[in-house]
Parts: structure tokens; sequence; C-alpha cells
């Protein structure tokens, strides 16, 4: 996909170094909606972030200040 900016977010694929900043999503979710995308450690999240920077399926919704 073609990144999105505007002046707060970047829209864009996942990358294999967002597997920290999934992790830290998805250890606890905090909504229920969320609750089977639970991850259980740091190389679930590497696999997860694997998977989705292969695809236009999910894209990473970041701020645009820390890409985070």
């Amino acid at each position: 996909m073609d990144v999105i900016q505007t002046d707060r977010l970047v829209l864009r694929n996942f990358r294999l170094g967002d597997a920290s900043d999934l992790f830290a999503y998805l250890h606890e979710p905090g909504a229920p909606c969320f609750l089977s995308l639970k991850l259980d450690d740091l190389n679930a999240a590497e696999k997860e972030a694997e998977e989705r920077s292969k695809s236009d399926e999910h894209i990473a919704v970041c701020l645009r200040s820390s890409d985070k």
C-alpha cells in the first residue's frame, strides 16, 4: 500500500520492527474485542508482525512524531 500521512498520523504496512510495539499493545488487550488477538510473548509478536507485514490486510496506524 502507499503510505498515507496526515499532520499527526502515518498509515502504513506493518514492519518486522513493529513487534515490540505490537506486543505492548496486545499483551494485555484493554478492550474485549482484542482478546482473541492477545500475544503471550515477544516471540509471538515477532511472528505476528511478520505475518501482518506480508499484506495490506492489516495497517499500522502510527503517530507521525514517533512512528509508534
